[in-house]
């Protein structure tokens, strides 16, 4: 069975499990310890030299890294990809966005020092750097919204999964979603889905 390597207090890690949750596909749960930097580690660091987290792991051996390619390389050939070139270009574009925008500057930031270090207080600069970035960028998913209920097309696909991850982690990280209506709803929308999994969930 394949194995997804991850923490529990990562975005980038939970947009996978929820992915893999939608898609209804079994795989083997190998959380690290990031407390104790278990990535840094030679067992880990065979697996991803990198030393990031996730990675997905074929019971091949294969490896593949980068949360964007792996929620891709998933949801390959299934309902959660256009079929329309057109809307599958759309759909990355909202891949690559989520990964610069919302994750490394925005609101996954603003939710690394104060969900998962703790260090909301000695670190307010970058944090208070990481929430204005956040509110700009809700303020473009705000406007992409009106009037869609999702991001691409008519339907769920897998950029909806990748924008939620941290999304809707905002209000942790200090930043009230009460100014963005449209971003709301779609929230929602997302928890409704049958197969849907929250952030704490851990796998059976």
């Amino acid at each position: 069975m394949a194995r997804l390597h991850h923490f529990w207090n990562s975005g980038n890690s939970y947009k996978i499990r929820l992915l893999l949750s939608e898609l209804g596909r079994p795989y083997d749960s190998a959380a690290l310890d990031r407390a104790n930097r278990a990535q840094k580690e030679a067992a880990y660091l065979a697996v991803n030299p990198r030393g990031q987290v996730p990675a997905w792991e074929e019971a091949s051996g294969r490896v593949l890294t980068e949360s964007a390619a792996i929620l891709s390389y998933l949801a390959h050939g299934t309902a959660l990809v256009p079929k329309d070139p057109w809307l599958q270009a759309q759909m990355l574009s909202w891949l690559f966005y989520e990964q610069q925008h919302l994750c490394n500057q925005g609101v996954g930031m603003a939710h690394y020092w104060t969900f998962v270090t703790g260090q909301g207080e000695t670190k307010k600069a970058e944090v208070e750097a990481a929430r204005e970035k956040a509110r700009t960028e809700l303020a473009y998913l705000e406007r992409h919204l009106q009037g869609r209920e999702w991001f691409v097309g008519d339907s769920f696909t897998v950029a909806d999964v990748a924008i939620y991850g941290y999304t809707h982690r905002a209000p942790v990280a200090g930043i009230a979603l009460e100014p963005y209506p449209n971003v709301m709803a779609w929230m929602k929308r997302v928890a409704a889905r049958p197969r849907h999994i929250r952030f704490e969930d851990k796998p059976a």
